[in-house]
């Protein structure tokens, strides 16, 4: 931050305590209400105080059953699967998508270096419990010996440290004109930060000074220090040029110019009696302060946000008691007296005394003609079916005013269908959404903060560190000068990030990881109906899925889809490559072709050869056969012939 005149500082500071004591009343019913929403949730308070000591008083349970954070617990796990995510989008001709993706992928890089999810968490968390919270986003030096800064988004980890212009109106406090954030250090700590005081210090509520030889040590260990920010509008002239371009100043020859209004903030260090540091110019437009809450309520011309406990918190209570007294009722079962005359228990005091914990095998008394029979133990209270219907009841209730059913919470409700569980699914969802969308506009209004002191704080040339959707990263050159013509002196600004108009939205939906397996097992269901698409998105299934070399996979099956059908702008470089590499496959296919031909005219022949020979060697035998019945006949002929010369 640049420091700036500190002329008129007194005068700030009493401003600033005049806007305190206002910002104080105005938000003092919405502090205590979360003060003891934020009591009970953790389990204090439940009880009455009064019916609490009686109680004790009395030696009965006072028993907590808190069914509350499992609600809150719901919601968490709700945001942390669907995480808001920051997009930036160009809105005039100045800017380009592409700068636009360096934007978002520096922003990533931000929230990464940050943990900005244990910010976002945290905020939402506290307006949950209590109806709301914070977090803020800062500026500092990369390391010790750089001149570079860097933007970082840090948790407030105190909901009641932040105090708002009662004026403001955005749910995020963005139209605020000042802001304060308080803090508690002890006296020893703020001795040592401000040494230049004389150890004298005064706290905001405080009537009169305590110096460090007086009493500050006793009884007085901390004194209260606060930020405060507030925003200055400085009135200024700008021009247009001819080319359309606008630039601050009356400047001649300008196509017209008009008055405007620079908005500058401020931020002062003060104690309860003077400004300690300050004041310092902040390099954005934004109070760099993001607040989130709840459900806003008008009510008596006053605004509250309420938690998601508010008006649970009677069913909780009704069920504390109901469960004691059940409890109650039944840790007493064994402790009914005993019912008896005086005689039966005369000299045996010591030993009734302790019937109830004593072991022993039988319990002498001294016999009664007016009471025939031993003494009887009284037959303890019953447990009421009601009793227990109402404990049951303030369940239900529990759920109706949250919002949050069986279903939501994965157990096992009045619904049997699929789809009744899933309609009682987003019903939960809808309910409890106010959250998830009030963290949805918080951070886009982070996001606005954000592209704001890019340009102010990365102004200068440097690598950085880009994150993608995936978080895969990748460095990028920023503010990267060209020189397009060294004899003119002509050049061009590269992801120039001081140029062009960006706008943010917010997408809230599953992660990057879990749209990815889904988007796979999609991708196969769609193959299996479909089994023609395999060769043509073969590529994008291995890239969605999530094992070890599935990148290397879809590189090589990408290398197999003809370009037209990829649609990828390519360099002649690139584009001869892949035309050499289509004719390599082309050749090959051909070649592959040659063969099989080749060998299909070779099976060929030899089927042939093998026909031919079988046909001569059936001719052979066809011959031989005849040749044998000619000679069996002539053999059978000449000795007929014989047979009859011998008779005759």
């Amino acid at each position: 931050m640049d420091e700036i005149d500190d002329k008129g500082a007194g005068k700030e500071h009493s401003e600033a305590l005049e806007r305190f004591d206002r910002a104080q009343e105005f938000e003092r019913e919405n502090r205590k209400l979360a003060e003891e929403d934020f009591q009970f949730v953790a389990g204090d308070g439940q009880w009455d105080c009064e019916v609490r000591k009686q109680r004790e008083i009395e030696g009965r349970p006072c028993l907590t059953m808190n069914r509350l954070p499992v609600y809150i617990a719901q919601v968490m796990g709700d945001a942390r699967q669907n995480k808001p995510a920051i997009k930036i989008q160009p809105v005039d001709d100045e800017s380009d998508p592409e700068t636009a993706e360096v934007v978002e992928g520096i922003i990533r890089h931000i929230e990464s270096a940050s943990d900005a999810d244990v910010a976002y968490l945290g905020a939402l968390q506290h307006a949950c419990e209590g109806g709301f919270g914070h977090w803020r986003v800062l500026t500092d030096y990369c390391d010790e010996t750089s001149f570079d800064q860097e933007i970082k988004i840090e948790r407030i980890s105190n909901p009641f440290s932040v105090y708002w212009d009662n004026n403001a109106t955005h749910p995020c406090k963005a139209d605020a004109e000042w802001c304060f954030v308080t803090e508690w250090m002890t006296t020893e700590a703020f001795d040592r930060k401000y040494p230049k005081l004389d150890g004298e210090v005064r706290d905001w509520e405080a009537d009169q000074t305590v110096t460090r030889y007086g009493t500050w040590l006793d009884g007085q260990h901390r004194v209260r220090v606060a930020e405060y920010w507030r925003k200055k509008r400085v009135k200024t002239t700008i021009s247009q040029m001819p080319d359309g371009s606008v630039v601050e100043g009356k400047i001649e020859g300008a196509v017209r110019t008009r008055e405007s209004v620079n908005i500058q903030i401020e931020r002062y260090v003060l104690s309860g009696d003077k400004v300690l540091e300050g004041p310092e110019l902040w390099a954005g437009k934004y109070i760099p302060i993001v607040t989130i809450t709840g459900p806003e309520e008008f009510i008596d011309n006053r605004l509250r946000y309420r938690s998601m406990i508010r008006y649970a918190k009677d069913s909780q209570r009704m069920y504390n008691y109901w469960q004691t007294a059940i409890t109650e009722k039944i840790a007493l079962t064994p402790k009914s007296p005993f019912i008896g005359t005086i005689e039966q228990f005369k000299g045996l005091e010591h030993i009734w005394n302790k019937a109830d914990i004593l072991k022993v095998p039988f319990m002498p008394y001294n016999p009664d003609p007016m009471a025939p029979g031993p003494p009887q133990r009284q037959r303890p209270a019953d447990i009421n079916a009601a009793e227990i219907q109402q404990a049951n009841q303030s369940i239900e209730d529990i759920k109706a005013t949250i919002g949050i059913f069986d279903a939501s919470l994965g157990a096992q409700g009045n619904e049997t269908s699929g789809r009744a569980i899933l309609a009682r699914q987003r019903e939960g969802d809808t309910a409890t959404f106010a959250w998830i969308d009030n963290l949805a506009r918080g951070i886009e209004h982070t996001g606005r903060i954000l592209i704001d002191l890019i340009p102010r704080i990365y102004d200068t040339q440097r690598v950085m560190r880009i994150l993608g959707e995936d978080q895969s990263e990748k460095m990028v050159t920023i503010n990267q000068v060209n020189i397009v013509n060294p004899w003119t002196g002509d050049y061009e600004v590269l992801n120039d990030m001081s140029v062009g108009k960006y706008d943010v939205r917010v997408s809230v939906g599953p992660s990057y990881a879990t749209k990815r397996m889904e988007a796979a097992e999609s991708m196969m269901s769609f193959v299996q109906a479909f089994p023609a698409a395999a060769p043509i998105i073969g590529d994008l299934i291995a890239r969605n899925m999530d094992w070890p070399g599935a990148e290397d996979i879809a590189e090589r099956l990408k290398k197999t889809i003809p370009p037209e059908i990829i649609d990828e702008e390519l360099s002649p470089e690139e584009q001869q490559q892949r035309e050499q590499q289509m004719q390599a496959q082309q050749q090959e296919q051909e070649k592959q072709k040659a063969m099989a031909e080749q060998m299909h005219q070779l099976e060929m022949q030899k089927q042939i050869s093998e026909i031919r020979a079988k046909m001569a060697k059936a001719a052979k035998d066809t011959a031989e056969a005849e040749a044998q019945d000619i000679e069996n006949d002539a053999t059978e002929s000449g000795i007929a012939d014989l047979l009859e010369r011998m008779n005759g």
